[in-house]
């Protein structure tokens, strides 16, 4: 029998040696051969063998490889197979062992006894390298190794490479802590690995985003990144192939049909291309999918067991899916092989998922609808979203609820009057707001052309209304569109008018459509300084826009309540508000939802104002992607706007500039919740602070010739910037009485947030017009309000020239006032001031700190100071533990600290604590 032994199972296959190193893993995997067992366990093309190989060279340890193929699972040919190798790997055993090689037959649990016994007395480690032990269907063996494993001798190492887990005590020892192990998750590549793969076997310097795509298209399988590698040779266009990697692609795709799917049995096959369209599998959805008497729930566990490519998504084993490249090859011989019965897999899984709605909420809405969709359920799909449609605005992706509506046959709406209104409603919140004209008309035609009987929606199905609510809520819908459309258009007093009348239209028990009429109203209202009107209508739409009602218009009610509050000046109250509404609104990562962008985005202006540029650009950032993603203005414009001024202001004017040019091409996607003008005023204030009077004059010339009066409140950034420009251009009296005019509408409004910023810019425009004494009290009246307020960058955005404004605002001593001191020091650091007494050491802004604290953050020192916790210091502020924690870490990075104690220290050194 040892003659007829293959020479090539008993040595590493040279084709396998690494192509590039990977220290960490092999670091991981030497310290488990320290252990009896170490475990490589992955689908095929993981890198098991390589990186083996890359532990063992240079270990010290002597080895002895056996790879395996299915003949091996005969005990007598495994026995000699294991005596060779041994004697190969350790030649001193030989002489031991060779009268057992030349024995036929052999006793398999006998000659694993004799190896214990042989093995005992050895001091050298030895490690046994089995490779491929899927490959056997022996019970005998598994029996005998088994054996070993309980009497391993301690200089006995075994490690085994395997597509599947082995019918071993695996349990058993991974309790005793016995068993090393790394699976297909750890073997994954890095985009770090993948790229020098690449360039070791094409030569190829793939930049970062290219490995970092490949990666992701491969999930960092290395057989899928050296087949990627064959192709990459083969491409002139490196990122277009990467884009279009697929399982499809024609080297994976006979990869994984040889080495995966035709190696399994004809049941198996059969599930796995039934089952591929599914992006998330659990027994039950199979079973429904299925339709016949196949058992999912072991079909999983078998396929897992084999590692067929399944990738488990939660801890209990419930949910899993298929590797992207695998489901790619899987869904193509699907529609190859019986293309016929796809429609019908998928419906069954709409039906399945779509009952699943009641008890798992959103996570199914959105399958039901691809599924419904693809297998041309329309009727399913268009029931789904009467019914669901706020789930759907709750999960944020506005865009995906339009591309399903996109979808559905036009001759469904014309007997669906309830999916026209809804599609009318989304229309409108991305800006499409001729098209959502044309939806309301389909559905006013809709509901005359049908009896009542017919009209069988999915939201009557469920309940949710009785057939005679159906023309309120028609009719009331119609209104309540048209409202906003109104709004849109300018015509505040229609959108109030309409507004109204879709109230008392609506049926009482239609939520998401109250919601949604409030919040237009209380916009209307805001617009049109009705305050008293403006709150209580965006109240009651953050009321019914709770969880089961319109939770979209319910945050952005909770959103424009903050820009109520910040008109009014209510700094602190409109923090309050706006943090305390974020905090429920972010993932477990900390990231806010899309639907919550209106919050960050406000909250993000109150901490700008405050002077705290860190977090109002972190906040700001999050709004402007939450913006993109609901393709919403409301978001996207101000965010942008006050983005690219956060740039200049850093010292980044190119990085302004092209903030503002990518909002211009985004604006024709938001319709008019994107106002052109806006983005050319601030493009005109950085052209100012540039010192471009030629650009600034002619947008000045550009902007008068419209004639319009400004008076709107959500005008005054653009009066503001004309304002700013008279001045500049040598025309202060024309500043004055613009400015003069837009005080009285916001002092009569009560918009305190407004008069601060228009005072200080008209104090700077009778200054220049020679009229210092009324300069001096229009300043003096807005510092006054913003030192109560805590307002900051209203005063240091006008730049040096409001610096003479504050040095003239000196009590009567002659001392600078303390409010005016501390803005003066952060345009003027390291200017010696003569402040009045009452000035508490901690409110100057004198430290040498690369950014200077903010009141609020000094507040916080002296309550620190104090000893307080972060509860108590959250019921002293009116503020949850969260944002109190929240501040603090801001504060410890400005210190460059740690800690608490470490803070206190340094704002002592700093003079900033008495």
């Amino acid at each position: 029998m040892a003659d007829s032994l293959v020479a090539t199972k008993l040595q590493p296959p040279w084709a396998h040696r690494p192509a590039i190193p990977r220290p960490q893993l092999v670091a991981r995997l030497r310290a488990g051969l320290e252990g009896p067992l170490t475990l490589l366990c992955a689908p095929a093309g993981f890198g098991k063998t390589s990186l083996a190989l890359q532990a063992l060279d240079g270990s010290g340890a002597a080895t002895a490889w056996l790879s395996l193929e299915p003949d091996d699972s005969e005990p007598t040919r495994f026995a000699h197979y294991l005596l060779a190798a041994l004697a190969r790997g350790a030649p001193v055993l030989a002489p031991a062992l060779d009268p057992l090689l030349r024995s036929s037959p052999l006793d398999l649990l006998a000659t694993m006894a004799t190896l214990v016994n042989l093995l005992s007395a050895r001091d050298v480690p030895l490690v046994l390298m089995l490779e491929d032990y899927h490959t056997l269907d022996a019970p005998a063996v598994d029996k005998a190794l088994s054996w070993l494993l309980a009497h391993q001798p301690p200089a006995l190492r075994l490690l085994i490479t395997s597509r599947e887990d082995p019918p071993l005590p695996l349990a058993r020892l991974r309790a005793r802590g016995w068993l090393a192990e790394l699976r297909g998750a750890d073997l994954r590549f890095s985009a770090a690995e993948a790229a020098a793969l690449i360039g070791h076997l094409t030569g190829l310097a793939l930049s970062d985003h290219q490995a970092e795509e490949l990666v992701s298209r491969t999930e960092g399988w290395a057989a899928g990144l050296q087949l990627a590698s064959l192709a990459l040779r083969e491409s002139a266009d490196i990122d277009g192939l990467i884009a279009s990697l697929r399982g499809t692609h024609r080297l994976i795709f006979d990869y994984l049909t040889d080495e995966v799917l035709l190696a399994q049995p004809p049941a198996i096959q059969q599930f796995l291309l039934q089952t591929s369209l599914l992006d998330r599998l659990c027994p039950e959805l199979c079973d429904a999918v299925l339709d016949d008497q196949t058992d999912s729930s072991r079909a999983l566990a078998d396929l897992e067991r084999a590692n067929l490519f399944l990738v488990p998504l939660d801890q209990e084993r419930r949910w899993y899916r298929y590797h992207a490249l695998f489901a790619d090859l899987l869904r193509a011989r699907l529609v190859a092989t019986a293309g016929d019965t796809v429609a019908g897999l998928h419906r069954r899984a709409a039906r399945w998922h779509t009952s699943a709605i009641p008890t798992h909420g959103k996570t199914m809405l959105a399958p039901a609808m691809h599924h419904a969709l693809e297998g041309g359920d329309y009727e399913l799909a268009a029931d789904l979203i009467e019914a669901h449609v706020g789930i759907a605005l709750g999960q944020g992706d506005v865009a995906l609820i339009a591309r399903w509506l996109a979808r559905l046959p036009p001759a469904l709406f014309s007997r669906r009057p309830l999916l026209c209104l809804n599609h009318a409603w989304l229309l409108t919140l991305i800006g499409q707001h001729s098209v959502a004209e044309d939806r309301l008309r389909d559905a006013d035609l809709a509901r005359a052309r049908l009896p009542p009987e017919s009209l069988g929606f999915a939201a009557l199905l469920a309940g949710m209304f009785q057939e005679s609510d159906l023309p309120g809520l028609i009719a009331g819908n119609v209104a309540a569109i048209s409202a906003y459309l109104s709004f849109t258009r300018g015509e505040i007093a229609a959108t109030i008018a309409q507004g109204l009348a879709a109230l008392r239209q609506l049926p009482t028990i239609s939520q998401p459509f109250h919601a949604a009429t409030h919040l237009v109203i209380g916009l209307g209202a805001l617009e049109d300084d009705q305050p008293m009107l403006a709150e209580q209508q965006l109240q009651l739409a953050a009321a019914c826009g709770q969880p089961g009602g319109n939770p979209y218009a319910g945050l952005v009610a909770l959103g424009f309540l903050g820009e109520l509050l910040l008109r009014q000046g209510q700094l602190d109250a409109a923090e309050a508000l706006l943090q305390g509404s974020l905090e429920a609104q972010r993932d477990p990562g900390g990231v806010p939802f899309p639907i919550a962008g209106d919050l960050c985005v406000r909250l993000g202006l109150v901490r700008y104002e405050r002077d705290d540029r860190a977090g109002a650009a972190l906040l700001l950032e999050q709004g402007r992607r939450c913006g993109e993603l609901m393709a919403n203005g409301w978001m996207v414009e101000p965010a942008y706007l006050a983005l690219a001024w956060l740039r200049h202001g850093a010292g980044d004017p190119r990085a302004a500039h092209t903030l503002l040019n990518a909002l211009e091409v985004l604006a024709p996607r938001m319709g008019r919740m994107v106002e052109p003008r806006q983005i050319d005023a601030l493009r005109a204030r950085l052209r100012l602070a540039e010192g471009d009077l030629a650009a600034v004059r002619a947008w000045l010339e550009q902007e008068e010739a419209r004639q319009d009066h400004l008076y709107w409140p959500a005008q005054i950034p653009l009066a503001l910037a004309r304002a700013r420009a008279l001045i500049a251009l040598g025309r202060p009296a024309e500043a004055v009485a613009l400015l003069g005019l837009l005080l009285a509408a916001a002092a009569a409004a009560g918009r305190v947030g407004h008069q601060i910023p228009l005072q200080v810019v008209r104090a700077l425009a009778l200054q220049a017009a020679g009229d210092q004494d009324q300069a001096d009290a229009a300043f003096a009246h807005a510092l006054e309000e913003g030192a109560a307020r805590g307002y900051v960058r209203s005063f240091l955005d006008e730049g040096p020239a409001v610096a003479s404004l504050l040095q003239r605002m000196k009590d009567a001593g002659g001392r600078m006032k303390p409010y005016a001191a501390q803005l003066l020091a952060a345009l003027l650091p390291g200017e010696s001031l003569a402040v009045g007494s009452d000035l508490h050491p901690s409110s100057f802004i004198t430290h040498p700190l690369p950014e200077p604290l903010t009141p609020r953050e000094l507040k916080l020192l002296r309550l620190l100071d104090e000893g307080l916790s972060n509860q108590a210091i959250a019921e002293r502020l009116v503020f949850t533990v969260g944002t109190v924690k929240f501040y603090l870490s801001h504060l410890y990075a400005k210190l460059d600290v740690r800690g608490r104690t470490e803070a206190l220290a340094r704002a002592r050194a700093l003079g900033l604590l008495a």
